[in-house]
């Protein structure tokens, strides 16, 4: 099955550059790509090209940088992240003490690592467990502090 290309349905940026497809290109190819995460081989099909370029209009030399499986898993932990700081900036002051919200948060985050490397948001997080730690043993009794050290 060919897939047309419609060079007028693309993003005027795209229109401009021509993108991997010459001016005498009428039909998209699929295109190999290499998964960044996982490195598993892909083709990004002609069918996702023209919705891609045609449709959402990223522009032509937009090549996906995940896999589908990938793609899929980041797009999953990338709402659960964004689920936690929505609680965390309307509920920062009770769940700074929550040891079980920090942890289950940073377990997302550092999920998300290895899709867009370092994460400021971990090192924040790392930061606040630590403190609340510091808090909670500055709060022991002194004989209680020497066996939990």
């Amino acid at each position: 099955m060919t897939v047309p290309i419609d060079r007028t349905a693309w993003s005027l940026p795209s229109q401009r550059s021509g993108g991997q497809y010459d001016e005498g290109a009428t039909e998209y190819e699929g295109i190999a790509c290499k998964c960044r995460r996982c490195e598993s081989s892909f083709v990004l099909t002609p069918e996702r090209q023209k919705i891609a370029y045609e449709v959402e209009k990223k522009y032509v030399w937009w090549i996906p940088s995940f896999c589908g499986r990938c793609q899929s898993e980041f797009q999953g932990l990338s709402e659960r992240a964004r689920s936690f700081q929505r609680q965390w900036n309307t509920s920062r002051s009770s769940l700074s003490s929550s040891e079980t919200f920090l942890r289950e948060w940073l377990i997302v985050l550092q999920a998300i690592s290895p899709y867009w490397g370092s994460n400021a948001m971990c090192v924040h997080v790392e930061r606040v467990l630590a403190d609340l730690k510091r808090m909670r043993m500055a709060s022991l009794p002194a004989e209680h502090k020497r066996s939990t050290a």
